[in-house]
């Protein structure tokens, strides 16, 4: 499958899930009193990573984005279930790794001789992702 063609679906994915997260807001990141970064768990999933910076997280990583902690996810099903459909697509596609940048990614892809060969209808399945999250 083609790079670009994967370098684009992994860009829709990303401003998909990105447009999901900040309108439900499901880990409800915020700061104490003390300055120290917080979320509905106590503390963010991404904590200790490479990528967190002192603005959030300092990539574009599809995978982190869609990811839900327990918590999360238990107090918003109905986001859980948006987002896994977000998922499945970007597994299709084999553009998931925690905590790699895209570009290590398509650093991989380009040296694998594994290619997905499904081709489904990507830019419906956005459309219906994006629908029922309630975005245009």
């Amino acid at each position: 499958m083609n790079i670009i063609f994967r370098s684009y679906i992994y860009d829709a994915l990303y401003i998909t899930a990105d447009q999901i997260i900040k309108k439900y807001n499901p880990c409800q990141i915020c700061e104490n009193e003390f300055g120290a970064v917080h979320c509905i768990r106590d503390f963010p999933c991404c904590g200790g990573c490479e990528f967190l910076g002192p603005d959030g997280c300092t990539t574009e990583c599809l995978m982190c984005k869609l990811h839900l902690c327990t918590a999360a996810a238990d107090a918003d099903i109905k986001l859980y279930k948006i987002l896994w459909r977000t998922v499945l697509i970007a597994r299709r596609y084999c553009l998931l790794e925690a905590r790699v940048s895209k570009k290590d990614i398509f650093n991989r892809l380009r040296r694998s001789k594994h290619y997905n060969t499904v081709m489904a209808n990507t830019i419906g399945d956005l459309k219906s992702v994006l629908e029922k999250s309630g975005g245009t």
